[in-house]
């Protein structure tokens, strides 16, 4: 267990009250929560990934078929679309990668949500909105 010590102090800087928020770690045994990641690979229950990856709750599925960013349409998302989730977060390992407007376009005529960030800020994303029961899925662009 992580605790965060949040001590308020008045301007005469006498203690004045002291807040404590206890952080638990996520565990479970069904939900693929990411264990670990670097630029290279992420991790899943002790599984280490190094190819692009498709991740949802509780499976996970290779992508195998896309290349580039442009590679990205309709058919090859359509999986995703098939889940309905809540949102699709894409997470790149090159810099300045980002979804074209017709891409995103997609994504919003079905009423998806869809964000693009690099691949560590999206791992960190991915279990956060895992955790709060929501319903998401992770295009992790390792070879991107």
């Amino acid at each position: 267990m992580i605790s965060y010590l949040c001590i308020d102090f008045k301007p005469i800087q006498r203690l004045e009250k002291i807040c404590i928020m206890e952080f638990n770690e996520i565990q479970s045994s069904t939900r693929n929560l990411i264990t670990a990641y670097d630029k290279d690979y992420l991790s899943i229950h002790d599984k280490k990934i190094t190819e692009n990856v498709l991740i949802y709750p509780e499976t996970i599925s290779l992508i195998l078929d896309i290349k580039t960013i442009h590679d990205i349409n309709e058919l090859t998302i359509q999986k995703a679309i098939n889940f309905n989730p809540e949102i699709i977060l894409f997470g790149f390992n090159s810099p300045n990668l980002f979804l074209s407007a017709n891409q995103i376009k997609i994504f919003h005529d079905h009423n998806i949500a869809v964000e693009s960030m690099n691949l560590m800020s999206a791992c960190r994303t991915f279990n956060i909105l895992l955790s709060e029961q929501r319903k998401v899925i992770f295009f992790a662009f390792l070879n991107l």
